[in-house]
């Protein structure tokens, strides 16, 4: 148990000195939107999505939701053991791909409709934002990890000066 733990976001050491101050969005907030993205597929499947179910069935709303819980719990683990950092970027990738598709859903099949589904795919789109800017951060972290293994390599071959 102790190796698991270990190997977490939350155990000491896991966060590098100058990324410290970054250490509560990585232990604390994004672990905390995984379990939202989580909820809201359980509370989607469970109560519905009135907006689409007007359009598309039941089974398929429920199908989604059950997905974006699944991939709540996926992010969770990715951003819980940072070796999965792939599995937290494709389950990411894939909220925000479901959550632009419900905003395309929501323009689209609505037409003149309800214009308070304007303000649901608005808060849709916010919802992309914390996704989308940890890409960011996993992919500039993937850069840098390579940039120091070439000069590792380079070391020790003896290439760099």
């Amino acid at each position: 148990m102790r190796k698991l733990w270990a190997a977490t976001i939350w155990a000491k050491g896991a966060i590098p000195a100058d990324e410290y101050k970054y250490r509560q969005l990585k232990r604390v907030w994004l672990p905390f939107y995984d379990v939202l993205i989580f909820t809201a597929g359980i509370v989607g499947a469970r109560y519905g999505i009135p907006a689409v179910e007007e359009f598309f069935p039941t089974g398929l709303t429920d199908t989604l939701s059950l997905t974006f819980a699944a991939l709540g719990v996926l992010c969770l683990i990715g951003v819980g053991f940072p070796a999965m950092w792939r599995l937290e970027a494709a389950a990411k990738s894939a909220v925000i791909g479901l959550l632009i598709g419900y905003v395309l859903a929501l323009v689209f099949l609505t037409g003149g409709g309800d214009p308070a589904r304007g303000f649901v795919s608005v808060i849709a789109i916010m919802a992309c934002i914390v996704p989308t800017f940890r890409l960011g951060i996993l992919g500039y972290e993937k850069r840098e990890m390579e940039r120091l293994k070439h000069i590792a390599e380079q070391r020790i071959t003896g290439q760099v000066k």
